[in-house]
């Protein structure tokens, strides 16, 4: 049996754990591609208007893109755990969507649309969703910028209201799947852009890397490199994960979890999966429990919040550093993430609390920087996680 840890966000390099195509073979373009960088925000009041959602949106990692010829400018989510690309349709009537910009395909020379062909994105929240019907056009992402023409996407009609407080506009995923959507009948391959540009010989190299600011309030948010790595971004040598070329997301094995350098014993998790559309990390009841213990023991005040299953802990407990550590062990190396990247604010301040507010919450952010390849002997059966810390 495998029981999955889902490890986050902000402040991990990553294209996020393994996790496949069932060992189908893909056509591996080489030629001179090219290696583009994506600038991610978190914070943006020129790319959201709404000075408040986006004064406060602090966990989804978004960058700018373009659909269509003329462009037409989004924000994108990164999401490495899904493979959606989509956004939202000028022919949606919904407050989420008319709080952001909206697509509108009769304005692109390059469209092509399939109205009958309907696309829906689900979410790990029943009412968190997107639907609408499938689109082709150019796409555009990076600099120097990646050019897909005729880019499969959702272009959505309906979208919840949980969008309503997102700064995105849509989504990017970048989950390894081989195709975002079956169109066998429409005689198209669909696949999500990454795999479009490798299979397009765009990228200099098959893999994209992943590095999120641990420091939330930098205005340089993070990156996405596609085609190559940017060594400044970590120092420790990296190190190559084994992925589970059978599953859906970016997958790995979990060897163990640490606090303050010691292992835990009794875990149940033995795989983890990089998620970069999450600011937490998601572990069985079990292990969470052995983990706050783990902490609890070493003399600091958590109090476990039963409404939303985490714990808190005062803030000034949080920005003096004492906490310990926490590790994930994966083939052999402990990537350690410190309290600074593991306790987040829940914005309850006063003048007399601390900048990250009176209360924090326990929210474990990886610090570490991965890749994603396809490079491994490009039959499509493996695809290698590199690992390193910042």
């Amino acid at each position: 049996m495998i029981i999955k840890t889902k490890v986050t966000a902000a402040g991990l390099h990553a294209a996020v754990l393994i996790s496949a195509f069932q060992a189908c073979k893909l056509p591996f373009a080489h030629s001179q591609g090219i290696v583009s960088t994506w600038p991610l925000y978190l914070t943006n009041s020129t790319l959201d208007p709404n000075a408040t959602r986006s004064a406060t949106n602090f966990a989804q990692y978004y960058g700018i893109a373009s659909f269509g010829s003329p462009a037409q400018n989004f924000t994108l989510q990164i999401d490495t755990a899904t493979n959606w690309l989509w956004v939202p349709s000028s022919q949606c009537p919904t407050e989420a969507c008319i709080t952001h910009r909206q697509y509108n395909a009769n304005q692109s020379s390059t469209a092509v649309q399939f109205v009958d062909y309907e696309v829906e994105a689900l979410y790990a929240s029943s009412t968190d969703f997107a639907d609408g019907y499938l689109v082709q056009d150019t796409f555009s992402v990076g600099s120097p910028p990646v050019i897909i023409q005729n880019q499969g996407f959702g272009s959505m009609t309906n979208v919840s209201v949980d969008q309503i407080t997102q700064s995105e506009d849509g989504v990017m995923g970048l989950a390894p799947m081989q195709s975002i959507f079956d169109t066998s009948n429409l005689n198209v391959t669909q696949f999500d852009p990454f795999f479009s540009m490798v299979i397009e010989g765009l990228l200099d190299k098959p893999q994209f890397s992943l590095w999120l600011n641990p420091n939330i309030t930098d205005v340089n948010a993070g990156e996405v490199v596609f085609g190559g790595v940017n060594a400044a971004r970590h120092t420790a040598p990296l190190k190559q994960l084994a992925a589970n070329s059978s599953a859906l997301y970016w997958q790995t094995e979990l060897q163990g979890i640490t606090v303050a350098g010691k292992p835990l014993k009794g875990l149940q998790a033995n795989a983890a999966f990089f998620d970069s559309g999450s600011a937490q990390t998601a572990v069985p009841v079990n292990d969470f429990k052995l983990i706050n213990e783990a902490v609890a023991a070493l003399g600091f005040n958590l109090t476990f919040d039963s409404d939303n299953d985490v714990y808190t802990i005062p803030c000034e407990s949080a920005v003096s550093d004492n906490l310990p550590s926490i590790g994930f062990t994966m083939n052999g190396t402990t990537y350690s993430i410190p309290p600074s990247a593991w306790i987040t604010s829940l914005g309850e301040s006063s003048e007399n609390d601390t900048e990250y507010g009176s209360i924090c919450e326990s929210s474990i952010v990886p610090t570490s920087y991965s890749i994603a390849s396809l490079d491994s002997g490009h039959d499509g059966a493996s695809y290698p996680i590199i690992l390193g810390q910042m």
